[in-house]
């Protein structure tokens, strides 16, 4: 029998302090964020795409591509829509540029490994150096440069899955990862992961969203990758 291990993890993200509604706003929800045209791509022989959900608070666009937050609209302190998280305009950018994690699902394991290898059971698992001597959230072969299955939408909610085989990047066991996103009432994007796996292994699966200091709007289209001060 499948062993299972859930994390669960609420990021709750509220919207800066509203000053008074003024009569005349210069954005909407829907016009903030990436155009879904310039997601629609193969990788590996898979369709990468776009998706949404939105409530009156706020909005993310997500790709299946490492599973990533692509943008995440809320409301500022003037009561205008704005992009809050670092990326790019195209899926073929985020391709080109995987290694910068931007929104990703990383892993399978968020963080460094010393020396790209750990011991578990009496049993040495040798992994991918991608950061000099080290692994870095799950090598070359990240859960972040895969292509993840949507098992379900809704207007509110999204959950993607991906199957990593026994032995990918070095890791032990089959794994069965899934991913959901969830808009709440409160202002709030939730963030659930849930794993099975038929062995013992590592994992610790994280996203990696980076935020705008200042939130400024159209910040988020960085264009090709001159990218490492936003690192």
């Amino acid at each position: 029998m499948m062993k299972k291990i859930i994390w669960v993890l609420a990021v709750s993200l509220a919207t800066a302090c509203h000053q008074a509604k003024k009569e005349d706003t210069t954005t909407s929800i829907a016009t903030v964020g990436v155009d879904s045209l310039h997601f629609s791509t193969q990788l590996d022989s898979q369709r990468v795409a776009l998706y949404e959900i939105v409530n009156d608070n706020m909005k993310v666009q997500l790709t299946n591509f490492g599973a990533r937050i692509v943008s995440l609209v809320v409301k500022d302190k003037q009561d205008s829509f704005v992009d809050v998280v670092l990326g790019y305009d195209t899926a073929e950018e985020f391709i080109q540029n995987s290694r910068n994690f931007y929104g990703a699902i990383v892993g399978r394991y968020g963080n460094r490994i010393g020396k790209a290898s750990f011991v578990l059971n009496n049993t040495t698992y040798n992994l991918e150096k991608n950061d000099n001597n080290n692994t870095l959230h799950g090598g070359f072969n990240g859960v972040y440069n895969k292509v993840w299955k949507v098992d379900q939408a809704s207007s509110t909610s999204i959950t993607f899955s991906y199957y990593s085989p026994d032995g990918e990047a070095g890791y032990p066991g089959n794994v069965l990862m899934k991913v959901t996103y969830s808009l709440n009432d409160k202002g709030g994007l939730e963030i659930t992961y849930d794993a099975e796996t038929d062995k013992e292994t590592v994992l610790n699966l994280t996203n990696h969203a980076l935020f705008q200091p200042q939130w400024n709007r159209g910040f988020h289209h960085l264009g090709s990758p001159s990218v490492d001060r936003c690192r």
